[in-house]
């Protein structure tokens, strides 16, 4: 679904069988009934932004190596063991790439998010 006037595109999300890896001006609607799981694209410009909104369900986002994600004042842990995810199901965040491939930020977020 596209919304007139809107940056994003929406996705419902309900299963995520493997981790589902985020698109350009997307924002995924999560309406599952247990963890969604998403990861940072191997690639990307300075500019690729995305937002994961919860609905019903909890959502993690994973990251590769040498990527980490910036909310506030907390980063995550870089590479394959870093990660933001909600800490309840109505949670919702939008990230943004500042440094091609690597550094993504927090540039909207709504609830508590957990980083590792």
């Amino acid at each position: 679904m596209y919304l007139p006037g809107s940056l994003y595109s929406f996705q419902d999300v309900i299963t995520t069988p493997t981790p589902l890896s985020v698109s350009n001006r997307v924002a995924y609607v999560c309406k599952g009934s247990s963890l969604l799981t998403f990861t940072l694209p191997a690639t990307s410009l300075a500019g690729f932004s995305f937002r994961v909104i919860g609905k019903t369900c909890n959502w993690k986002i994973q990251q590769n190596a040498n990527q980490k994600i910036t909310v506030g004042t907390l980063t995550s842990n870089t590479g394959v063991t870093g990660s933001i995810s909600s800490t309840f199901a109505t949670d919702q965040i939008e990230v943004t790439c500042f440094l091609a491939n690597t550094e993504y930020q927090a540039t909207t977020i709504w609830g508590n998010i957990t980083v590792i």
